[in-house]
């Protein structure tokens, strides 16, 4: 078997896959850009166990950024590497969840990494010699084509996150251009329901007023159960009591408050305080 790569560095990446093997079935030499496998014996199991997985590992590990950067530029038109670098984490990032967590839209269709290993299977024989370059771009058209829709959600998924910090940069500016005239609010979660105290642990009713004022001045709705009366009161302090302190709104409040923010479990709000709140 001789397999031409298009760099010595995609070369020796393949090779040392395969040496660190220690498999005796396998002889390898290299020179030039091709890689010379001489299959001693064996030579399906060999192929299907060793060589088919160090090429597989190959192309997801080397080849595959270079191809979501190649798609990134030329399809999709984002140049600018910064951007870049965040949507190839953005990929990463789903590539690397389990079958069960994968997002909706790519639950269709088969993992990039199978779709490999059967065009590998079907094409690699004791005796052949190809580029791999070749192969990619005429065997693996499938994984190409999945890997584009790994990269349109992506980038979706780019968008959105390029949005929520927007939204978070502008709360708190918000804030920022507001005096404080409350020192502490203690708020405290109670399943989907949020309960705000003051200093002395007396029960808050907030009027919130603040929706139609953001949507008009900057074209987005607010959160009315949390986000909203924090920005209207705008305190010095916030000490936040949740049973689950990952709880996506609860990260937001750290996110546009910062500092001003200490989480603590529920569960220290019920010791501190056994106040009747049901």
């Amino acid at each position: 078997m001789h397999i031409t790569f298009d760099t010595e560095l995609d070369l020796q990446y393949v090779y040392k896959l395969l040496s660190n093997s220690k498999n005796q079935s396998l002889k390898l030499k290299m020179k030039d850009a091709t890689l010379f496998i001489d299959v001693l014996k064996n030579d399906e199991e060999c192929i299907r166990t060793y060589i088919i997985p160090a090429l597989t590992q190959f192309v997801l590990k080397i080849k595959e950024p270079q191809y979501i950067r190649y798609f990134l530029s030329t399809m999709f038109f984002y140049e600018d590497e910064t951007e870049q670098l965040q949507i190839i984490e953005m990929v990463q990032s789903l590539v690397s969840d389990d079958e069960e967590r994968l997002h909706p839209s790519l639950k269709e269709g088969y993992p990039r990494e199978e779709i490999i290993k059967r065009a590998l299977s079907m094409f690699l024989t004791k005796q052949v010699q190809f580029s791999f370059e070749a192969f990619l771009t005429f065997r693996l058209k499938d994984y190409l084509l999945r890997l584009q829709e790994y990269i349109e959600v992506a980038i979706d998924e780019y968008k959105l996150e390029q949005d929520y910090q927007d939204f978070i940069e502008t709360l708190r500016k918000y804030i920022a251009c507001k005096t404080s005239h409350i020192n502490l609010i203690h708020v405290v979660q109670e399943k989907e329901r949020f309960i705000f105290y003051d200093e002395m642990f007396t029960e808050l009713e907030v009027k919130v007023e603040l929706e139609e004022e953001f949507v008009s001045n900057y074209g987005f709705e607010v959160d009315q159960e949390l986000i909203a009366p924090l920005l209207l009161l705008s305190p010095a302090s916030i000490h936040l009591y949740s049973a689950n302190l990952d709880h996506g709104i609860v990260q937001t409040v750290v996110s546009i408050f910062q500092e001003r923010v200490t989480i603590f479990p529920y569960e220290r709000f019920l010791e501190k305080y056994p106040i009747d709140h049901t």
